[in-house]
């Protein structure tokens, strides 16, 4: 699966951000490129930074659960396999304020989700909803007739 992200910091800096302002949508870019670097024990944790109690350590050799929510029907837990920025505008101080994503995913399965609660949850609830999701458009070339180029048998 791949598509294109424009990232844009118009709107933060009319509301008057002051992170926006500061260091334009360089936050946004990095917090993307971050999910592709394993995380190990001196990677930063947010986990402290906002107060909580908890922490975590991931082995160095793993990279960060990452859930591609497209709507509320499709959530995946996916491995990001290219990410590529163009940065297309700056402001003064040369912060990237326009940027285009181009983005490259493949969605994992569940023999390369071992032990991992979050992703084989986000996988099974997306499952899940793909069977009732066919189902329906079964019911429904059978309740409207639909032509048999549009339904499918499961």
């Amino acid at each position: 699966m791949n598509f294109t992200l424009r990232i844009d910091a118009t709107d933060l800096l009319a509301q008057g951000n002051p992170i926006a302002a500061t260091s334009g949508i360089l936050p946004t870019i990095s917090a993307l490129e971050m999910l592709m670097v394993p995380q190990g024990p001196l990677s930063l944790n947010l986990l402290s930074l906002s107060g909580s109690s908890g922490s975590h350590q991931s082995p160095p050799s793993s990279l960060p659960t990452v859930l591609f929510f497209w709507g509320p029907f499709r959530i995946l837990p996916v491995a990001i396999t290219s990410l590529n920025v163009t940065e297309t505008e700056y402001d003064t101080l040369l912060n990237p304020v326009r940027a285009d994503v181009s983005v490259n995913l493949d969605v994992l399965q569940p023999n390369q989700l071992a032990g991992d609660k979050l992703g084989n949850a986000a996988y099974n609830y997306s499952f899940g909803v793909k069977q009732v999701m066919a189902t329906l458009n079964l019911a429904y070339a059978v309740q409207f007739g639909v032509s048999s180029s549009l339904s499918f048998s499961l």
